[in-house]
């Protein structure tokens, strides 16, 4: 599916694939970094998030709302591709304990 397509080219991954919890799984890592899919659909994606981040699982995750894709380009270009309403990706990271979600440049291919 979509969100297996985005996650195995990151170094760790936020799935829901066997168990119930949201859990972490190493991948590919073609790309530095963890990422997480369905940011905004699924309920438990935000604080699974913030706690892999609390718990220094992660430095920091790329995340995408539905509907919103993530183009990285040499790892230092990097854009948000929308094709939902108000959709778009993220560097999720903790600044003074608290989750900072730094969006990224949306191109909108909306219909």
């Amino acid at each position: 599916g979509v969100s297996a397509g985005a996650n195995c080219w990151f170094e760790r991954s936020v799935v829901d694939s066997w168990e119930e919890d949201l859990k972490v799984i190493d991948c590919m890592g073609f790309i530095k970094g963890s990422y997480c899919p369905h940011y905004d659909e699924e309920p438990l994606r935000r604080p699974a998030v913030k706690k892999f981040l609390q718990d220094n699982i992660f430095e920091s995750c790329y995340a995408s709302e539905g509907n919103a894709a993530l183009h990285i380009k040499n790892e230092s270009d990097y854009l948000s591709i929308n094709f939902g309403k108000d959709k778009n990706s993220y560097l999720v990271s903790l600044a003074k304990g608290k989750v900072k979600e730094v969006p990224f440049e949306v191109l909108s291919i909306r219909a």
